[in-house]
């Protein structure tokens, strides 16, 4: 074993530092963009016209949701299809960009001084 003249101190520097050195390594997240909320039939018909049948009703759920305008049940047959196992990649991200946009529905209301859509956000945030 080779002895080297660094102080306790410096080697936990030194290790720090390769540690971060590493990190600007690693590939940036890409956050996906929402989904107009206009955009959402589409993209989760497309996403799932050919899943299995029971996970094509959830989405049909989730889609009637959106389209009726009730945002809090929308998020949540969005936010329970997003869990399955069984979806694609494609499925995936069709949902993550559906959710998206409705929850920019909702801000955009809440900041309007919409109650319920603030309501909505809340009861989301405290159960994701």
């Amino acid at each position: 074993m080779t002895k080297t003249n660094l102080t306790p101190g410096a080697h936990l520097l030194l290790a720090a530092v390769l540690g971060l050195s590493g990190a600007g390594c690693r590939k940036q997240a890409v956050v996906p963009t929402p989904v107009a909320v206009e955009e959402v039939a589409p993209t989760v018909e497309k996403a799932f016209q050919q899943s299995a049948p029971e996970v094509r009703q959830s989405a049909s759920e989730a889609v009637a949701a959106v389209q009726s305008g009730d945002d809090g049940k929308a998020l949540d047959e969005l936010t329970e299809l997003s869990v399955k196992p069984e979806l694609t990649p494609e499925q995936r991200q069709a949902v993550t960009r559906s959710m998206l946009g409705v929850q920019q529905r909702l801000r955009t209301a809440a900041e309007k001084g919409d109650k319920r859509a603030e309501a909505i956000l809340e009861h989301y945030r405290a159960t994701k």
